[in-house]
């Protein structure tokens, strides 16, 4: 008996209608299943460039407290080059003085990041210092930075193991270095106590997201501070297979860290800094990072489940996904703002020309320079250049490169500022262009230099007037 062939139709169409309801629903279950691994790449991704993006500008600010210091420590170099110092008693001779004493507590005042600058002894006895008067009695011959420096002649600053001060009992670490006789026998050391509270203090003033913490690391690993500060962890190294080390030596990335303060998984940023052996490490715990894709993936889930119960309520879901997607765009928009309010922190002031190399923008930072930003709209560069005519090959060249609308780097020129002193500029900007293509001209950040190159002059003036004095004996 063959079955009634409506039934059979009807079996079929079901049948039909099931398969394409089970294909449904295991493209739905992928489409979730894959929404809910990109969300979590996304939400990795997102936090490895806040973290990165923090890193740099921290790096920066880091380098810029310490360059302070370190040019003092220069300074003291080269005024021992400057006596004409030969010998380690005339060191202790020249400067044991009540005058270098007063030099070195007028240097310590305009240093907050400073605990004290002393100066040592070829033998690791201090021969002066900025806290007493007289200068007491301290052997320092059994410190690191002592034994390295006495038997090696390292031309840069030197990073001490952290160490609990004897004296105010907080955790510091010291710049030391070695100061040279003319032929350079060891004549000495001047050193810089830096008190760790002072970075401390300026990372907690950052805003980190939950679970977030900020490192001052040496190269080699050695920390000398974190904020939340954890006791135990500090003068320590991270474990000889961690990813610091790799990392360190390509310049700076960011891993993931089993997490050894709270053994919670971590993304880790690190970033070098310029002209100093030490190491900015941020980080983010993995339940920070994830905190909001845990709840983003539920909600997946759930959307996923009232999709199956019922096909109306699809619409719905696409809907949340839609406003879902505007809070992570807002997130974005967000995370953006603080980066720029972080670079904003790092330049002194931003700027922006028209397609004739004009300003069309001076930012208020220029102010602090004794500048009206409105008195330099309309007016080109080389117009308010104090060396235009003085160097006209290095302005033709700069207005070269304008010209075929090239990126420029760290333009370096003297600048009229009405009736004061020159001042000196380091510039660098991009171009930019319109819809179409067109060239609408330049924007880019300028820097005052004028103290680094006057210290750099002086050093330079002070190593010549010791190499004449030397050549005069």
């Amino acid at each position: 008996m063959q079955p009634d062939r409506p039934v059979a139709r009807r079996f079929r169409a079901s049948r039909h209608a099931l398969l394409v309801g089970v294909g449904l629903l295991v493209v739905i279950l992928l489409a979730a299943g894959t929404a809910i691994w990109e969300r979590r790449g996304e939400a990795i991704a997102r936090s490895e460039q806040e973290t990165r993006n923090l890193g740099i500008v921290l790096a920066e600010q880091t380098a810029r407290s310490l360059q302070a210091v370190d040019l003092v420590m220069q300074e003291v170099q080269a005024m021992v080059a400057a006596a004409g110092v030969e010998s380690a008693s005339q060191f202790e001779n020249a400067m044991g003085t009540e005058e270098i004493h007063r030099f070195l507590v007028d240097r310590l005042k305009v240093l907050p990041q400073a605990d004290a600058i002393g100066l040592l002894g070829d033998g690791g006895k201090l021969v002066n210092g900025s806290r007493f008067w007289p200068v007491p009695v301290v052997e320092l011959s059994d410190r690191d930075y002592y034994k390295h420096l006495r038997q090696h002649d390292d031309p840069g600053a030197f990073i001490s193991d952290p160490v609990i001060s004897r004296i105010t009992g907080a955790w510091s670490f010291l710049l030391a270095r070695r100061i040279n006789g003319p032929h350079g026998e060891f004549l000495g050391l001047v050193l810089s106590v830096i008190d760790l509270r002072y970075f401390e203090s300026f990372y907690q003033a950052i805003k980190l997201q939950a679970g977030g913490s900020v490192a001052l690391f040496r190269r080699d690993g050695r920390m000398l501070t974190r904020y939340p500060r954890v006791e135990s962890m500090m003068g320590h190294k991270p474990a000889p297979q961690s990813l610091f080390y790799p990392r360190v030596e390509e310049g700076g990335g960011t891993y993931l860290s089993p997490g050894r303060a709270d053994s919670a998984p971590r993304i880790v940023s690190v970033d070098p800094l310029r002209d100093f052996p030490l190491v900015v490490a941020v980080s983010v715990s993995e339940d920070t990072i994830f905190a909001d894709w845990r709840r983003q993936s539920l909600f997946i889930a759930l959307a996923t489940l009232c999709t199956i119960a019922g096909f109306a309520l699809l619409f719905w879901a696409l809907v949340a996904r839609s406003r879902w997607l505007e809070r992570s765009e807002t997130e974005l928009r967000d995370s953006e703002a603080r980066c720029r309010d972080f670079a904003l922190t790092s330049s002194d002031w931003f700027w922006e020309t028209d397609e004739e190399h004009r300003f069309t923008y001076l930012s208020d930072h220029i102010r602090a320079f004794g500048q009206d930003p409105q008195t330099r709209i309309g007016r080109m560069r080389i117009e308010l250049a104090g060396d235009g005519d003085s160097e006209t090959a290095k302005w033709q060249d700069h207005f070269a490169g304008l010209e075929r609308h090239e990126p420029f780097r760290d333009f370096v020129y003297t600048r009229k500022f009405g009736g004061n002193p020159e001042r000196v500029v380091s510039v660098s900007g991009n171009p930019f262009f319109g819809d179409d293509g067109r060239f609408l001209g330049y924007r880019g950040t300028a820097r005052d230099i004028t103290e680094k190159v006057l210290a750099e002059r002086a050093l330079r003036e002070a190593k010549a007037a010791a190499e004449a004095a030397s050549l005069a004996q």
